[in-house]
């Protein structure tokens, strides 16, 4: 069939090649054996891993490498910012799903061992938080009761019958929350260098390959931990060490200024973004007791 008597299935424009000049949809024939779309698959795929491997190796020893040659218009070779963190970001929070489930099953069979009894007038509360827990008692109901209505005691009451469900609940929507304050740490990127004149993408490129190489440090600390290799601790600390090390040297890379200005600028990006996480998860928080505990 001739491209004069080809029309466009989205709005019945006559197609003058493979993309509507009308409404820009692609014309594609879906009347196809199953076998052609595995070939198309299995052609994508190589292309696919090729530009995989190819952007692991720059973004752990050369940071900021993959954001110059994404700004530069050198994408060919690389996944775009936003696909490499989907793929890692899937991966980090697939495995932490794995170790929290095995950390759940050991915090439940050591409080069945021990369960203390409080006494009439206190409530105990154990929020269980990773490998750690966060435990403190209401002695006194009656004070709690004055300062917050019956309400807050029932909430406290609700804490102490499934303390699990706050965290499990952020545990669920993390992802959501980190990918939320990536624009956050891009614009904070911005403020610090106001004077550059930078294009604010280019902070947004930036915040995207460094939260993927943090995701992939978290995976691999992750994956070191279910797996119980022999000391794994120090191995998960050495890795962490890395990530204000590759902050650095991308954003000496990106913004070419020298060591003492990057090293006060890195300090202070870290101590806001550790703030505006803290405070954006204490918000979650609160808002998960405010609809869960009610």
């Amino acid at each position: 069939m001739s491209d004069q008597l080809r029309i466009c299935r989205n709005c019945g424009t006559a197609l003058h090649g493979p993309y509507c000049s009308s409404c820009g949809q692609k014309d594609v024939d879906i009347h196809v054996p199953v076998r052609e779309l595995a070939s198309e698959f299995v052609e994508v795929l190589p292309s696919f891993d090729r530009r995989l491997f190819r952007s692991i190796r720059p973004l752990l020893l050369d940071p900021g490498h993959l954001t110059m040659e994404y700004v530069n218009g050198k994408r060919k070779h690389y996944l775009s910012p936003f696909k490499l963190y989907l793929i890692i970001s899937f991966l980090f929070f697939f495995v932490g799903s794995l170790t929290d489930d095995t950390e759940k099953r050991s915090a439940a069979a050591s409080s069945l061992q021990k369960q203390d009894t409080p006494s009439a007038d206190s409530i105990d509360v154990t929020l269980r938080t990773g490998n750690s827990n966060v435990a403190f008692t209401v002695k006194d109901t009656t004070q709690v009761s004055e300062l917050f209505g019956t309400e807050g005691m029932a909430i406290l009451r609700k804490l102490k019958e499934d303390p699990d469900l706050m965290f499990d609940k952020i545990k669920e929507h993390r992802s959501k929350i980190i990918f939320i304050l990536l624009p956050v740490f891009a614009l904070l990127l911005k403020l610090l260098y106001l004077r550059s004149r930078v294009l604010y993408v280019r902070h947004l490129v930036f915040s995207f390959y460094f939260h993927s190489f943090l995701f992939l440090v978290l995976f691999v600390s992750d994956l070191l931990e279910l797996v119980r290799l022999p000391f794994e601790g120090y191995v998960s600390a050495l890795l962490l060490l890395t990530v204000p090390a590759n902050l650095f040297r991308g954003m000496r890379t990106v913004y070419g200024q020298p060591n003492g200005k990057t090293i006060v600028k890195l300090l202070l990006l870290s101590a806001t973004y550790a703030a505006t996480f803290l405070l954006t998860m204490s918000a979650a928080a609160v808002i998960i007791i405010i609809l869960f505990y009610r």
